[in-house]
């Protein structure tokens, strides 16, 4: 893809550099390039961005519990049209940064096996998935087709599961077992591999690399637990996963050219707004989004913020808002409220850049806030809403649509 290129050189971290946790350069097989003495883990993706951003952040808080050597998938375009291609993680991500600051070694696919190799792989993995839904197919995932690996999938046990229902999320505590040896024939004991799909391997999953198909549903304490401040998944590993350097600066040229500031210089304090309509217009019982918040509510929490801001001290009329609507009647709406938007059509961010970077500038636009107002039940608002909190200290609020009396939208 045409993108940012980083110019990093990792092999100068210090003890975390991943040139200590691999034999050497990326192999045609990863089988090859893989330490004896290291214990790895990895997982795989197929949830949409943020989904998979929280994956990564799942996997990387289950290496800390089985003190492995976390192996980071790249990002699959699966909200995007495919030409967009995949996009390393570190090209998004301040890998460097987040080694540091989890004081632990932190590798991506790209450092273990060669981007263009032509090699296939075989590997025996665990399958969340099945457990989760109670399925016969792993999740599928277009890493694997990218990484070349061909996987003979075990399904983890159902005992794993969070609590026994038709909730598919799993609980960490117990899934952190099969990183150890009782828990490894535990669960061995109870479900067999399945052919890999390639070659016809029957494998059982690797415990030099503990793998798992999906890792999205993992909690320690209820579903959905990343909604809560308490989370663990983001206290220890997602709070300090922080954009890189080329993707941060970028952003902030564009925020500052939009304002009409230097390019180079600070970015003002603002509120930044994501307002997701979209696919969520389905949920609705009535036509046309009737239950989507109005602007209304939008000016009201709006100003919740401000008022949160001016009790800090800080006073700003600059609002941001990012959002899939298409009804251009709508977008009318905000800019009679003097609400501000950056046009990546008319900037050609995606022609200049690549398909990926439209959703990810938004993203990064939206952790630059002071303020923050986002639509309740996006995963997307809610990563943005934590990061402005405590990345900045900022002030949050939340567009409420579901169960809410129509007087109130």
């Amino acid at each position: 893809m045409e993108g940012l290129k980083l110019s990093l050189d990792r092999s100068k971290q210090g003890r975390f550099a991943p040139t200590n946790y691999v034999k050497g350069p990326p192999t045609q097989s990863y089988h090859d390039n893989l330490r004896d003495d290291v214990q790895y883990i990895t997982t795989f993706l197929n949830a949409g961005w943020t989904n998979d951003v929280m994956t990564i952040a799942n996997m990387i808080y289950l290496a800390q519990l089985t003190e492995r050597v976390p192996i980071l998938p790249m990002f699959t375009p699966s909200h995007l049209p495919k030409e967009a291609g995949m996009i390393p993680f570190g090209d998004v991500f301040d890998v460097p940064r987040l080694a540091k600051d989890l004081n632990m070694p932190i590798l991506e696919w790209r450092d273990v096996k060669g981007q263009n190799s032509t090699t296939l792989d075989s590997m025996g993995c665990w399958s969340a998935w099945m457990a989760s839904v109670d399925g016969n197919e792993p999740r599928e995932s277009l890493t694997t087709d990218q990484l070349k690996l061909d996987v003979s999938y075990t399904s983890i046990p159902r005992s794993i599961k969070l609590n026994q229902d038709n909730n598919p999320h799993l609980a960490i505590q117990r899934l952190m077992a099969l990183g150890f040896p009782s828990g490894r024939t535990n669960a061995l004991d109870q479900n067999r591999p399945h052919p890999s799909p390639g070659r016809g391997d029957i494998l059982e999953p690797s415990d030099h690399v503990l793998c798992f198909d999906f890792l999205y549903y993992l909690s320690v304490d209820r579903d959905y637990e990343w909604e809560y401040d308490w989370s663990p998944q983001w206290r220890f590993v997602g709070k300090h996963i922080h954009w890189a350097p080329a993707m941060e600066e970028l952003a902030k040229r564009y925020v500052n050219r939009h304002f009409g500031l230097p390019e180079n210089g600070p970015i003002p304090p603002f509120i930044s707004a994501h307002i997701r309509r979209g696919d969520f217009k389905h949920a609705c019982p009535e036509v046309n989004g009737g239950c989507l918040p109005s602007v209304k509510q939008l000016r009201r929490r709006v100003n919740e913020v401000k008022q949160g801001l001016a009790e800090k001290g800080i006073h700003t009329d600059l609002v941001l808002i990012t959002s899939d609507e298409r009804d251009q009647a709508w977008w009318e709406e905000e800019r009679a409220l003097g609400y501000t938007w950056i046009d990546h059509e008319a900037l050609r961010t995606d022609e200049i850049h690549g398909l990926w970077y439209s959703p990810l500038l938004d993203a990064v636009f939206q952790s630059m806030g002071v303020g923050f107002v986002g639509t309740d039940g996006s995963t997307f608002s809610l990563i943005a809403e934590r990061r402005v909190q405590d990345w900045h200290g900022g002030v949050a609020a939340r567009l409420r649509w579901r169960g809410v009396p129509p007087e109130e939208l």
